[in-house]
């Protein structure tokens, strides 16, 4: 996933930035990521650890998603 900080961490959008078409695109890929995360530790759709040690990002990706 391409992000502006070049280290692999999905960023939070600020709205600061520059639009970049390829955002939905990007936004979609760590949604399925982190519901496929939740499948595989099948804990019932509870929070992911990374969810729950970042906790703002988690839930900007979960608005941006819906």
């Amino acid at each position: 996933m391409r992000n502006t900080t070049g280290d692999g961490v999905f960023e939070v959008a600020t709205g600061d930035g520059p639009a970049m078409p390829e955002r939905a695109a990007e936004v979609r890929a760590a949604f399925a990521g982190l519901a496929q995360i939740r499948r595989l530790t099948g804990d019932g759709g509870a929070p992911a650890d990374w969810e729950r040690r970042q906790p703002v990002r988690a839930v900007a990706l979960a608005l941006e998603a819906g």
